[in-house]
C-alpha cells in the first residue's frame, strides 16, 4: 500500500478504483490504477478494532463486519474528495460511493459510525449530523448503546487509550 501525495490527486475531485481490503469499520484499501492506498472515509468514526494495541471490542468487530459486507474484496467504488485529500498518515480521504450508495452515510445511518468532520473537511457535515441524532434516537447498533455503561465515542475512547486530555 503506497503513501497519498497531495500533488498526484491535486485537481481531481474524485476517483474510480476497487476495494482491495478492509482495515477497519471506517478505513479500507482502495486501488486506483494500479496503486493500492489505504484509505480514511472522511465525517465518520467507528468504534476501534486495533489502535495502540486495544480494542473497542464488540462494536468494532460489527462495524468493521458491515464495511465489509457492504465492500466486498473487489467492489467498484468511486472515492469522492473533498477539500484536503491526504492526511498525516499517508491515507486518501474521502467519501466512498459505492453503486450511487454514500458509504460513509449508510455506516452512520445504521448506527455503525457517528458523525466526526474535521476542518476543512466539511462536506457533508449537516446530513452526518442529522443521521447520526437520528441513529442514537432510534437506538442502532453501537449507537443505541451509548451511555453510562455502553458504549463509548471512538475519539474519546482513543484519547483516554492515548492518554491525551479533552479540551
Amino acid at each position: 500500500i503506497e503513501k497519498c501525495s497531495y500533488d498526484e490527486f491535486r485537481d481531481v475531485k474524485e476517483v474510480k478504483g476497487k476495494i482491495m481490503r478492509v482495515m477497519d469499520g471506517d478505513t479500507v484499501g482502495i486501488q486506483v490504477g494500479k496503486v493500492a492506498y489505504s484509505t480514511r472515509m472522511l465525517s465518520v468514526d467507528t468504534p476501534e478494532t486495533h489502535y495502540m494495541g486495544k480494542s473497542q471490542g464488540y462494536w468494532g468487530d460489527r462495524a468493521s463486519e458491515f464495511t465489509t459486507k457492504m465492500l466486498p474484496l473487489g467492489t467498484s467504488v468511486v472515492l469522492e474528495f473533498d477539500r484536503e485529500k491526504c492526511d498525516k498518515y499517508g491515507r486518501l480521504l474521502g467519501h466512498v460511493w459505492k453503486d450511487n450508495i454514500h458509504v460513509n452515510r449508510e455506516l452512520v445511518q445504521t448506527g455503525f459510525a457517528v458523525n466526526y468532520c474535521i476542518f476543512p473537511n466539511m462536506a457533508y457535515c449537516e446530513e452526518l449530523a442529522r443521521d447520526t441524532a437520528d441513529a442514537i434516537a432510534e437506538r442502532k447498533n453501537f449507537l443505541g448503546d451509548m451511555g453510562e455503561n455502553g458504549s463509548e465515542l471512538p475519539y474519546n475512547w482513543r484519547r483516554t487509550v492515548s492518554k491525551v486530555p479533552s479540551d
